[in-house]
């Protein structure tokens, strides 16, 4: 457990650290049927454009049944009945399942087509249940801090770990293709970037008063994204030292 509040006295300054975790995406049920979006294909190669795809993870331990369930944002589509996704199992929901299916073959549990098209400027995708509840939702964009490798390149978008939120820092580029032009990824199967834990990022440190008086309490500021224990490691510089 971390003290959001860290309070460090040496000789007569004090700095306070506040370190705000980022929340993962709003799922609703998500934390009890862990049902993530695992891998967008949204720019495909322009001859390519039918073989978009979205696909689903199941990281649990039991079956979901996602009859009835529907993506609200991004594209249109509601899932048929008897619609079951097994334990660490996937499933692919694609734009043109006849041309995904000639690239990536028919053995991949898939299904489609859906209606409309992933923008290729980005857009948010969200994945609802029965009920309307938000399960997951992700929104992409074309550039950084989003892997751009996707962006037309026939890369698809990997989620790096499906415990961690769905921000850019926890999604990559699967590997380019060796021609340059045939779409690739992982669907239906473990993404290339697969990582088990996400190594933690510090990003937008700021802190005030921007010139500090002698003895004046400096407040630091900092987003923290990780799970795990942080450790604060600082430098008092002495009169007269810069840097």
């Amino acid at each position: 457990m971390i003290n959001r509040n860290i309070p460090l006295q040496l000789c007569t300054l004090v700095l306070l650290f506040f370190i705000q975790f980022l929340a993962p995406a709003t799922r609703s049920e998500a934390s009890e049927v862990n049902i993530v979006i695992n891998e967008i294909m949204y720019h495909p190669p322009t001859e390519f454009e039918g073989e978009e795809y979205i696909e689903l993870y199941n990281q649990g331990k039991t079956s979901v049944d996602v009859s009835g369930w529907k993506f609200t944002k991004g594209i249109v589509y509601t899932f048929p009945p008897s619609t079951i996704i097994e334990p660490n199992g996937y499933l692919v929901v694609c734009r043109v399942l006849d041309d995904f299916q000639a690239t990536f073959g028919n053995k991949i549990p898939a299904l489609g087509n859906f209606f409309g098209t992933l923008r290729n400027s980005g857009e948010r995708v969200t994945l609802s249940d029965h009920t309307g509840e938000t399960i997951d939702s992700v929104k992409y964009v074309d550039r950084s801090p989003w892997p751009v490798g996707a962006d037309g390149c026939s890369a698809s978008l990997e989620r790096v770990c499906p415990t961690a939120s769905g921000e850019a820092i926890n999604w990559a580029s699967a590997p380019l293709p060796a021609d340059g032009r045939s779409p690739t990824g992982t669907p239906g199967r473990q993404n290339a970037t697969y990582s088990v834990n996400l190594p933690p990022t510090i990003s937008n440190v700021t802190f005030q008063p921007a010139n500090p008086k002698p003895d004046e309490l400096i407040i630091v500021q900092a987003k923290v994204i990780g799970k795990g224990k942080v450790t604060l490691l600082y430098r008092v510089a002495k009169s007269g030292h810069v840097g």
